[in-house]
């Protein structure tokens, strides 16, 4: 795409979700996810908007992942953590219900019928992702009385079976990996 083309393409989708903040390419799907200040867009690779979606106000975008029912969103605001999906005929929006500390990475299982969540902290949560229920909770164990700045849980991924979940838990120069069993949330490996 020529700037131009580039130009064109920023304007038609900015006037239609606003200022552009972040843009997903799904390889395996061939779409592309445009979020906005004020909502999301749905591009093919051949630059043909699919969809769009409103995003609430006041919200942070967690994290963002195309699924085989479509784009889901995580989002966070007003002490809400919610799922918002594009186009919204592949699945409905869900609230998710219990707490947790403020999310800060996610990623869906291969099916996408489940997310995890990690949060400032050392928090990992797994959820269902048509009900909204939390599937489990666990947190890591850090040794230290007193943090000046908390220790981060990152989700890198799902194993392809969807049977596993690895984390990265960091703390100024400590880092940890840890693979969990996706369904128990045992805690299987721990590499310092």
């Amino acid at each position: 795409m020529n700037e131009n083309n580039m130009n064109i393409f920023d304007t038609r989708v900015s006037d239609q979700i606003g200022t552009i903040c972040k843009i997903t390419w799904a390889t395996e799907f061939c779409e592309i996810l445009v979020i906005g200040e004020e909502g999301m867009a749905v591009l093919t690779a051949s630059d043909e908007i699919v969809a769009t979606s409103a995003l609430p106000s006041d919200i942070t975008i967690v994290d963002q992942q195309r699924t085989p029912q479509g784009w889901r969103v995580l989002a966070y605001g007003d002490s809400v953590i919610r799922i918002l999906s594009i186009p919204s005929g592949g699945s409905h929006d869900v609230i998710l219900s219990g707490t947790v500390t403020e999310p800060h990475t996610a990623c869906w299982n291969p099916c996408g019928n489940l997310l995890a969540v990690g949060s400032i902290g050392t928090e990992l949560s797994v959820w269902n992702t048509n009900s909204g229920l939390m599937h489990w909770k666990r947190s890591i164990a850090w040794y230290i009385d007193e943090f000046l700045t908390p220790p981060t849980l990152s989700i890198k991924g799902w194993t392809p079976d969807g049977a596993r979940i690895v984390t990265t838990a960091e703390y100024l120069a400590a880092i940890t990996c840890n693979v969990w069993d996706a369904d128990s949330g045992e805690l299987l490996t721990s590499i310092d």
